[in-house]
C-alpha cells in the first residue's frame, strides 16, 4: 500500500503561495480510498499538532489531494478519529520502547 510514504517529506503550498514541509504520518487505505496523515515536518513533541489527511492517488503516486477534496464533513471525521486512534497507538508503542 502506501507505507513507502510514511517519514517521507513532501512540499505544499500554503494559501499564500509558501512552500511548507510536511512529513508523512501514516497511510491507511479505507473503502477503497487511500488516506495519508500529515504534519508540518521539524516539529518537536512539546510543539501543537496540527493533523492534515488528504486523499493519495496511489495509482499515480505524485498526486495528493487537500483536505478541501473530501466529499463531506462525515469523510474527514472518521478519517480524522481512525488517524488520532492509529497515531496514539503509535506514540504510546515509541514511549514503551523507550522505558
Amino acid at each position: 500500500m502506501d507505507e513507502y510514504l510514511i517519514g517521507q517529506i513532501i512540499p505544499l503550498e500554503d494559501e499564500d503561495g509558501n512552500e511548507v514541509e510536511f512529513e508523512v504520518l501514516d497511510a491507511v487505505e479505507y473503502e477503497g480510498t487511500h488516506y495519508l496523515a500529515l504534519e508540518k515536518a521539524g516539529l518537536g513533541v512539546e510543539d501543537d499538532i496540527e493533523l492534515l489527511i488528504m486523499k493519495h492517488d496511489a495509482e499515480e503516486p505524485e498526486v495528493l489531494l487537500v483536505v478541501d477534496a473530501f466529499d463531506d464533513e462525515d469523510e474527514y471525521d472518521v478519517m480524522y478519529q481512525i488517524f488520532a486512534e492509529r497515531l496514539d497507538e503509535m506514540y504510546d508503542e515509541e514511549e514503551g520502547d523507550e522505558e
